[in-house]
């Protein structure tokens, strides 16, 4: 593989290319990418590249870690605002329930949400499938997971 002085991430190829073409893709649909591997593999440097080209791309872009934020429904709610108001300066309206106003503002552009160490992510499964993610099927959103053990 050649690699460009610039370049981040050397062998990924396949990864930085499904990123791109969604990026890029006017049509694009609400995905989920997995990036799975043993430790020290380089998962969080994929993720940070590939957080680094959706900013270039204007995507929202948001960072999560699932050792912290994956294990209520709530946790990973108030990290998406934290995220949201630490980077963008959005903030919601105390009379705005937590979870329409994530839904609306993940909804109002194309987003890319990157989850490190999202190994117990399986705590929210049931809560991502049924509450979360359909509310979330009409949006541009690529849902970005990265574990060891990949999704249940």
């Amino acid at each position: 593989m050649i690699s460009s002085p610039t370049q981040r991430v050397i062998g990924f190829t396949r990864e930085l290319r499904s990123l791109d073409e969604w990026l890029t893709d006017p049509c694009a649909e609400t995905r989920l990418f997995s990036v799975t591997g043993i430790g020290g593999i380089g998962k969080t440097t994929l993720l940070m590249e590939l957080a680094h080209r959706s900013r270039q791309s204007a995507a929202l872009t948001l960072w999560l870690d699932g050792q912290f934020e994956l294990s209520t429904s709530g946790a990973f709610l108030a990290g998406l605002e934290m995220s949201l108001e630490t980077e963008y300066g959005r903030s919601r309206e105390p009379t705005i329930p937590l979870q329409p106003y994530v839904v609306s503002e993940l909804s109002r552009q194309r987003t890319v949400l990157l989850i490190d160490n999202c190994e117990t992510i399986d705590r929210l499964e049931g809560w991502l499938l049924s509450s979360f993610l359909p509310k979330l099927q009409a949006a541009q959103v690529l849902l970005i997971c990265a574990s060891r053990n990949g999704l249940p």
